[in-house]
């Protein structure tokens, strides 16, 4: 479908329940409008936040805009998508967008706060965009192999030093999903492989693999890590430290024990507030092995996400909302 606007119009859009059972097909939905500079626009007086797109996906709906990040609604919000155009003065032309519902699993309503420490309630009535979906150890994961048509960038450019890191990799069907997990979290592709210590001789390191993104420090994130014990021969033998910004996040990880197994799924969610996020140093999620004597000495990580989470004022993009309010 495609809409050349050219007054003020709305559009609503029903979305039904998502299946994990079946494919999700995409709706198109292609915005024009006929003036040529989009950066004029913003300097015009006639460009106002009141004229901005807005949508509302509600709780089982998600759209993907250029670049595959990824916005969710707040489950409390209506059932449509609505769209209202104004006579917006900008030469803005949206490459299509996909939409498609997003199970109810996709993002819980807790997680670990990294600082002060604590449970994170209310993740469900937040708004998400996707910063950073990297996949550990492996190639890009394309849209056709994920299970709900995302892109899983490789992560090898993010790995500082890369010299101590090495690639770890098992068959994409050996991997299993403990019950009540769905792999629409993530594909059993990007749980196949993983990025692991290099050298496991290290002694007493304080971390061993770190990855550098760098975020906009005026924002809360909620950072998702992916894990699979892909490397044990058995259970029990692998325990290591999870660490972001510098702030432990996970302390003597078993995940044959938290998982169920070898080659069993895990993830976890953790918040990162703005007081921990500094614009003159990248964000860092770093692994490593336990000090004390406890298995095998290594650390991995298969899989991470880094969302956006929207301000006070609802925005995903700046410190106004679409009302005008300052956050």
């Amino acid at each position: 479908m495609e809409k050349l606007i050219r007054r003020p119009s709305s559009s609503n859009l029903r979305l039904s329940p998502p299946s994990s059972a079946s494919a999700m097909a995409a709706i198109l939905l292609v915005l024009f409008v006929s003036v040529p500079s989009f950066a004029n626009a913003v300097k015009s007086d006639s460009f106002t936040p009141q004229d901005s797109f807005l949508l509302d996906c509600g709780a089982t709906a998600s759209t993907t805009l250029p670049g595959q990040r990824v916005f969710l609604g707040d489950q409390d919000t209506s059932k449509y998508l609505a769209y209202e155009g104004r006579d917006i003065k900008a030469g803005l032309a949206l490459d299509p967008a996909p939409l498609f519902p997003a199970p109810d699993v996709l993002i819980g309503d807790v997680g670990s706060q990294l600082f002060p420490k604590g449970e994170y309630h209310g993740l469900g009535n937040n708004a998400y965009q996707t910063v950073y979906r990297l996949n550990m150890g492996g190639n890009a994961v394309t849209p056709q192999n994920d299970t709900l048509g995302r892109t899983w960038e490789p992560d090898h450019s993010y790995i500082d030093p890369s010299v101590a890191a090495s690639n770890a990799s098992v068959s994409p069907n050996i991997i299993t999903y403990p019950e009540g997990e769905s792999p629409l979290i993530a594909p059993p592709v990007v749980y196949a492989t993983a990025t692991q210590m290099a050298d496991a001789s290290v002694q007493v390191p304080n971390f061993n693999v770190s990855w550098r993104m760098n975020i906009d420090s005026s924002f809360t994130y909620l950072v998702r890590l992916h894990f699979a014990d892909i490397v044990s021969k058995s259970v029990n033998d692998l325990y290591f430290n999870v660490y972001i910004n510098g702030k432990p996040a996970i302390t003597g990880l078993d995940l044959t024990t938290v998982a169920g197994g070898l080659t069993a799924a895990y993830y976890a969610d953790f918040v990162m507030n703005s007081s921990m996020v500094d614009n003159a140093n990248p964000m860092t999620v770093q692994v490593g092995p336990m000090n004390e004597n406890t298995g095998t000495r290594n650390a991995l990580l298969n899989g991470l996400e880094v969302f956006r989470m929207n301000n006070s004022v609802g925005s995903l993009d700046g410190e106004y909302g679409v009302d005008g309010k300052f956050g």
